[in-house]
């Protein structure tokens, strides 16, 4: 009975550390061998943040090391409830977006009841999730213009320039009297 006390103060003690070092899978791994594994616990042991006792309590104090555990188990808990409650209501989502999309009502004074902004919102959710949205092309200009800029701004604590910058001027073409450069 006492090398299973010991065990179980050892293991407390790996759970500790993997905590301390944020390694989360290993904390978990040890909560499962300790009391039973986070996933099967019920909300009120999620929230208490430690399993019950054998007689069905939560007469022990909360070891700081399972929180970030109980945190990860709690948010994807929450989260795969969440989209199985939202799942339920796609097909009227899909419905109201068709409805607000192909209304042609108006009202007493010859107003659509929904306004052309609403239609295109509709609209515009509906292809950016279905195709994906549009995208951006970006070009930068690394010129030695910017190379310049940036090496003469750049002083050392001494006032004299970090990167000196060197400006060379071409050869003029000897073919090329008027240095046109067309030559």
């Amino acid at each position: 009975m006492e090398d299973d006390g010991q065990n179980r103060k050892n293991l407390r003690g790996v759970g500790r550390r993997a905590a301390a070092r944020g390694d989360v899978d290993r904390a978990a791994e040890v909560a499962a061998e300790l009391y039973k594994p986070v996933e099967q616990w019920d909300w009120e042991e999620l929230t208490r943040g430690r399993p019950r006792t054998r007689d069905g309590g939560f007469d022990a104090m909360v070891p700081t090391w399972l929180t970030p555990v109980v945190q990860r188990e709690a948010e994807r808990r929450l989260i795969t409830l969440g989209k199985q409650k939202l799942a339920g209501y796609l097909g009227q989502a899909i419905e109201t977006f068709a409805k607000l999309m192909t209304n042609e009502e108006t009202d007493a004074h010859g107003k659509p009841i929904v306004p052309p902004s609403v239609k295109l919102d509709a609209a515009k959710f509906i292809f950016e999730n279905i195709v994906g949205k549009a995208t951006t092309r970006v070009e930068v200009d690394a010129t030695e213009g910017a190379f310049g800029l940036l090496a003469g701004a750049m002083v050392m604590s001494d006032g004299t320039d970090a990167h000196p910058v060197v400006i060379q001027e071409a050869d003029p073409d000897p073919e090329d009297p008027a240095g046109s450069g067309s030559g």
